[in-house]
């Protein structure tokens, strides 16, 4: 009998033994024992599930498995489960949000919870989460199954609310299980841009629960200020009758039309709101038509689609050569994160939808191409809800709304940014920069701008650059005429005491270990979090520290003391980190905080190649609740820097960004490859870069990653000059792709 054979009729049952705080992990590996070759194609599975917060998690560790290898999960059992004695539901959720039911029996005698599916074992290929726990006081994710009461809101005094008025309407909401769902006060505000936004917080916030954190005016300022006209114009509240006496939806209507005032948004009242959950469901309605299209938005995506089928979209910035999207979990999460869709509504009329959270957060997207209409289920770490409803007469109308009276206006560059520009990693000295600008001027082709990588650095550290190996770089620079010197800044701060050959202090490392500048490592732990890039060990500017942009703006001002530079390439900032979290253990928390979440959008480890989650911030918040923010707030201080000390236009490219972030700067799509699909990729990238807000984007031309030929880069320059930012760049190990190496 073979492996495969013996694995096709195997049971697969799980023991967990969780430690006092809850939480336990393990990791499952399993292959057909055949042939050597299974390991080399992929065709394995190897899971890490993490047992915590009456959840089981399956995190993906082989994405290149196509099929469960055995039967299936038979059973899971949890042992020294007394806290779990009480438990009243159990299901498991499926890659394709299917959900099913899971029976579960607690042994007395045992202390052990043993969970099974009723139809067979669980399909480990297909599993996503397993939930678990007691009604009472757990948040309830088993919705939709016979047998688990479904949990919505209502108002807590009954009725339904007075909409007649103009100003915004606070409503008292009550859960029908109060036991795992608090009290909340939803808000409703209509601007006078007839923005429709709803948010909703805790009515009275337990001491022992965080506050729900709020994105930053400075980095998302929305103009709430309310309009002449009442609510009902553009609001309908249904309360639904019978079993479910008291739910609600909340309907945004099409004001545009007012004749017909079709619907454009519905906002069930299932939300749910905790420290570590954060979930709403909502359904847009479209435009029918034969060839719908349904939802575009939700960038960073690499697609050649700017519409959303079916499937999962994942918002956690993360450094991850531009991985295409199926909509699969896990997702393929990448460098930014804009949480904003778009439609084309009834009668010729668009909507966008803005959900202002920060957090890592999931869009299960359904559409219903026959109906119009597209289902939409929203899960994140944190945050409060908030969500704005904007229409227009087209596109460029709710574009214009969401850039004007949301994220902001876009950043007006120098002229000089909408040229040609040439980059790569691995000019290693002036000498390669000047044979560049040479080339280029022999053969009589335009140019720009000059970018440096991190090979002009001294000893990778930030604001240094190398007098040897770039000796003459000031005075190559003055001579650039009508050309420009773009280096590029990482995002972390070398963790030196010393500089190279031990004779200087290295001072940003101690002028911001001074002042306090750093993230620290967690609330327990009063020191700088430690993280690594290509400097190996370095800290994080805390971008919350009042004093962080007056340290930053001194040390681009040493910088340019020295090298005088004309824009900013900013770097490495989703932040990411060679470490998957702490590098050393003496950093870790006591209970990270991810082994408290009950759902982990991704469907990976959020802290793969990024900064602890506990990690602290001056402000309080953590790491958790602002990551994805990182790329913003250092765009933003780099804006500053250009304004208010040089007195110029910004010329900033950054590689992470949040909503918000084109007001500050620019940016380019990240690390692709060089093929011919990754070029059309691209255009999708630049589109969806455009509608949220920044217009100067591009991708790297003639592809970063791999040799590229003359035939690609002909194509991609011809791509490539109808970029907003046009710019060819290339890995360290890639072959020379400057236009005139073809020629």
């Amino acid at each position: 009998m073979t492996t495969k054979e013996v694995l096709a009729k195997a049971e697969l049952h799980l023991v967990a033994n969780p430690n006092p705080d809850g939480w336990a992990q393990g990791r499952l590996f399993m292959d057909g024992g055949e042939k050597l070759s299974e390991i080399e194609n992929g065709d394995y599975e190897y899971y890490q599930f993490h047992l915590s917060a009456g959840s089981l998690k399956k995190w993906v560790l082989n994405d290149r498995a196509l099929r469960q290898a055995g039967r299936g999960l038979d059973s899971l059992t949890i042992v020294n489960a007394e806290t779990h004695a009480n438990t009243d539901f159990a299901c498991w959720i499926s890659n394709d949000e299917t959900v099913s039911a899971v029976d579960f029996k607690y042994d007395t005698t045992k202390l052990s919870l043993t969970l099974t599916d009723p139809n067979g074992p669980i399909d480990l290929y297909k599993l996503r989460n397993l939930y678990y726990g007691d009604s009472t006081h757990d948040q309830n994710l088993c919705y939709g199954i016979l047998g688990h009461e479904k949990q919505y809101y209502k108002v807590k005094d009954g009725g339904s609310p007075d909409l007649s008025g103009t100003a915004p309407l606070v409503i008292p909401l009550t859960n029908n299980q109060p036991g795992g769902h608090p009290d909340l006060d939803l808000t409703i505000t209509v601007t006078e841009a007839s923005i429709v936004n709803i948010r909703w917080n805790y009515a009275d916030k337990p001491e022992t629960v965080k506050t729900p954190y709020e994105v930053p005016t400075n980095i998302v300022n929305m103009d709430l200020k309310p309009g002449h006209l009442p609510l009902s114009d553009f609001i309908t509240w249904s309360t639904l009758t019978g079993n479910n006496t008291g739910e609600f939806s909340i309907t945004v209507k099409n004001y545009l039309e007012k004749d017909a005032m079709e619907p454009l948004f519905t906002l069930k009242s299932n939300m749910m709101l905790n420290q570590y959950l954060n979930s709403w469901e909502g359904t847009a309605e479209l435009r029918r038509t034969p060839d719908f299209q349904g939802l575009m938005g939700l960038p960073d995506q690499t697609s050649t689609d700017l519409f959303l089928g079916d499937g999962t979209y994942s918002l956690w910035n993360r450094e991850a050569a531009d991985p295409v999207e199926t909509g699969k979990y896990p997702t393929e999460n990448t460098y930014g994160s804009v949480p904003f869709v778009m439609g084309a509504a009834s009668n010729h009329t668009w909507v966008g939808i803005y959900s202002n959270v920060a957090a890592a957060q999931d869009w299960e997207i359904k559409n219903f191409d026959v109906r119009g209409v597209v289902d939409i289920a929203f899960y994140a770490t944190g945050g409060r809800g908030d969500i704005s409803i904007l229409q227009g007469a087209n596109p460029n109308e709710v574009t214009q709304t969401f850039h004007q009276r949301i994220v902001g206006l876009p950043v007006m560059t120098p002229q000089w940014a909408l040229g040609f520009h040439q980059s790569r990693a691995g000019y290693q000295n002036t000498a390669a920069l000047k044979a560049v600008i040479d080339n280029y001027q022999a053969q009589n082709l335009p140019l720009d701008g000059i970018w440096s990588d991190i090979d002009y650095m001294e000893d990778y550290k930030s604001f240094y650059y190398d007098t040897d190996n770039f000796a003459g770089l000031p005075t190559f620079i003055k001579t650039l005429y009508n050309k420009h010197w773009v280096p590029v800044v990482t995002a972390a701060i070398p963790q030196r005491i010393r500089s190279t050959g031990g004779l200087q202090p290295y001072l940003p490392y101690h002028d911001g270990l001074d002042q306090g500048i750093f993230i620290t490592a967690s609330a327990k732990i009063d020191q700088p979090f430690t993280g690594q890039q290509y400097a190996d060990d370095a800290v994080y500017v805390d971008w919350s520290h009042t004093n962080s942009s007056v340290y930053w703006d001194d040390w681009l001002a040493k910088l340019q003391s020295e090298v005088a530079f004309d824009g900013v390439w900013l770097d490495m900032n989703e932040a990411t980190s060679f470490c998957n979290g702490p590098c050393y253990w003496d950093q870790t928390a006591d209970q990270p905080v991810q082994q408290k979440l009950k759902y982990i959008p991704t469907g990976r480890n959020l802290e793969d190649g990024a900064i602890a989650l506990d990690a602290v911030h001056s402000d309080g918040s953590t790491e958790l609740d602002v990551h994805s923010l990182y790329g913003t707030q250092q765009t933003e201080a780099t804006s500053k820097y250009f304004k208010n000390t040089l007195k110029k236009r910004p010329m900033i490219i950054s590689r992470s960004n949040f909503a918000g972030q084109g007001k500050f700067g620019s940016r380019t799509l990240g690390d692709n490859f060089s093929t011919g699909h990754y070029m059309g990729y691209s255009t999708t990238g630049v589109m969806a870069s455009n509608i949220a807000g920044v217009p100067l984007a591009g991708a790297d031309i003639c592809g970063y990653n791999g040799d590229s030929n003359a035939d690609l880069c002909t194509r991609w320059y011809t791509v490539g000059s109808f970029y907003p930012f046009s710019r060819n760049h290339n890995a360290r190990d890639a072959a020379d792709q400057e236009p005139y190496v073809f020629t």
